[in-house]
């Protein structure tokens, strides 16, 4: 079962790894239009909004499963969390760590995760 997530993992990020940017500053902008859009404005960029959705659903799914399987948690994700609660941390995590947006966009939303979501025994 291990070895079906990391084959799940490594294929999410490599399909991944075919768009332009792939980085937190991509990740980022993405989500900003989330966050617009469950706002309430009505000019948004709908592709991104949407992208930054299923990329932070599909990574919140993964997250969970590893921990499922009994593996060590990488962060301790709430039962409840919606897809827009995670887009809202992500972007403001991100905002307040600006030196880190040129890492893999994985990478930023996991450290954001981390730091709103510690799991308290690890």
């Amino acid at each position: 079962m291990k070895y079906i997530l990391v084959l799940a993992v490594l294929l999410l990020i490599s399909t991944s790894l075919h768009s332009e940017e792939n980085d937190g500053n991509e990740l980022l902008s993405q989500c900003n239009e989330t966050i617009r859009y469950l706002d309430g404005a009505t000019e948004v960029d709908i592709d991104d909004g949407l992208q930054c959705l299923n990329y932070l659903h599909g990574l919140n799914d993964a997250l969970r499963v590893w921990q499922a399987v009994g593996n060590t948690p990488i962060t301790c994700l709430p039962p409840a969390l919606s897809n827009g609660q995670a887009a809202r941390v992500l972007v403001v995590y991100a905002k307040n760590h600006p030196a880190i947006l040129h890492q893999a966009k994985s990478l930023v939303a996991i450290m954001a995760y981390q730091d709103s979501f510690p799991c308290e025994d690890l």
